[in-house]
């Protein structure tokens, strides 16, 4: 990361207020600052070391951070941990009920899918202990034909959940249905475990991966056990792909998580049923350390094939939104148990986390089993291409016949064509002579190098 541009405005600003400084040590001045020259000299001295303190600081968690550090420290004040008594009002109530002696057993409340558009269907499965519902699973289902999944890494971490939502519009072909927190961020916000991006690979080069990986590639979209597997040839050629740990469900159908441990968070996970479904969860609540969570879900008559667990605490947001159904989730919890002593993660304002890893789940281009490329003209593709960046639209004007994307409808009227890119957010309008056209093109013309 280039520390430039931050060093720049430090030290314009230490200029800055050194001249405000020496402005009021002026004899201009001078009947401001009572007590003669000593005291003008010992209030400048005591500003420009505490500018001079504050300067070191910002560059040691910029040097150690990055920008992620020092958004962290302007969102909430930054984050540290706190010994609290087991029962302490301070845990909710879920991780008090966690944190007896004797764990409750819990077992799945009653409930049922519910579609919510085709290829999306939503479950809530309360966690039941002694009668009463004490925690909450959010249930998200999707048939991986209609919906593509997308591991987006934003290492600034400038975005909470509102902000991801503000930056990846809902609606129509391509709209982002969902959006959850995704594996484990370093320092610096950038992926701490390998990741691909949109065809990007992110994250570490050299990583031992024993556990699982989410993987989206020409042949589908498939949560897989590592066990025995080199992660770089299940990368290979994916389009997306997020390494996390540690593995809840393996291959064999059974528990995978090999140490047991009480921490307690806010809990997500991504899972494959053995109808080649991808359900993305979250708990409402910190109930559940990793074993538990593993074989609540065993028994929750999910028939998953795998499942794999991804980052949790605060970070661990949640928003779907789809035609009428929304939900948004906001995550506070986290606390590690270790020889009887709780710890609970905590920041000095009460605000939503930045969230620099997500995985977002969004409808398909190419619906109702048409192609995923069909060739058009170069004349078709150009109208469309003068909304796009000039790289896209450069690429079609190159070669006589380009792919295009193919929409769900045949025929789209440009006077209600809308551009968008699949990886942004902007959708400028179609106008001009192009409006009174009718062409065979998708919302999104992108040119194949």
């Amino acid at each position: 990361m280039d520390s430039g541009p931050f060093v720049a405005s430090l030290t314009a600003q230490f200029l800055h207020i050194s001249d405000i400084v020496q402005a009021g040590t002026s004899d201009k001045f001078r009947g401001y600052w009572p007590g003669g020259n000593s005291l003008r000299k010992t209030i400048s001295i005591v500003v420009i070391l505490s500018l001079l303190v504050l300067i070191s600081g910002a560059w040691f968690v910029w040097q150690r951070n990055g920008a992620y550090g020092l958004n962290v420290l302007l969102r909430r004040g930054g984050s540290y941990w706190i010994n609290v008594a087991a029962d302490d009002a301070r845990l909710s109530p879920a991780m008090r009920l966690a944190l007896q002696p004797a764990i409750p057993e819990v077992v799945a409340g009653e409930s049922a899918w519910k579609d919510v558009e085709p290829g999306f269907e939503v479950r809530e499965i309360p966690v039941v202990a002694g009668g009463q519902a004490i925690d909450r699973l959010y249930l998200n289902r999707f048939d991986p034909a209609r919906f593509r999944f997308v591991a987006r890494n934003e290492p600034g971490g400038t975005k909470d959940i509102d902000q991801w939502e503000a930056a990846l519009h809902p609606e129509g072909p391509g709209g982002t249905v969902l959006i959850v927190n995704g594996s484990y961020f370093g320092l610096k916000g950038e992926a701490d475990t390998p990741l691909v991006s949109m065809g990007e690979r992110l994250g570490p080069r050299d990583y031992d991966a024993k556990a699982g990986v989410w993987v989206a590639n020409a042949s589908g979209t498939h949560v897989v056990d590592l066990s025995g597997r080199d992660w770089r040839a299940v990368l290979d050629g994916a389009e997306n792909a997020m390494v996390s740990y540690p593995l809840l469900i393996g291959q064999d159908g059974g528990n995978a998580v090999r140490a047991k441990s009480n921490w307690l968070a806010n809990r997500t996970f991504i899972a494959e049923d053995r109808q080649g479904r991808i359900i993305v969860g979250s708990t409402k609540d910190a109930f559940f350390s990793l074993d538990r969570l593993a074989t609540f879900l065993l028994n929750a008559g999910l028939d998953l094939k795998t499942a794999l667990n991804l980052d949790g605490g605060p970070v661990a947001g949640l928003s779907v939104r789809s035609g009428s159904y929304n939900l948004k989730h906001y995550a506070w919890w986290e606390a590690q148990v270790a020889d009887g002593k709780v710890s609970l993660l905590q920041a000095p304002r009460d605000v939503p986390w930045g969230m620099p890893v997500v995985l977002t789940v969004e409808r398909r281009w190419n619906l109702a089993g048409q192609p995923r490329f069909a060739f058009r003209p170069r004349a078709a593709c150009s109208i469309a291409a003068r909304s796009l960046p000039s790289r896209s639209s450069s690429s079609c004007a190159s070669s006589p016949e380009m792919p295009v994307r193919m929409a769900s409808a045949s025929t789209v009227s440009t006077s209600a064509l809308s551009i968008s890119r699949v990886s942004g957010s902007a959708s400028p309008a179609v106008s001009g002579k192009a409006a009174s056209r009718s062409i065979s093109i998708s919302a999104c013309c992108q040119c194949r190098s």
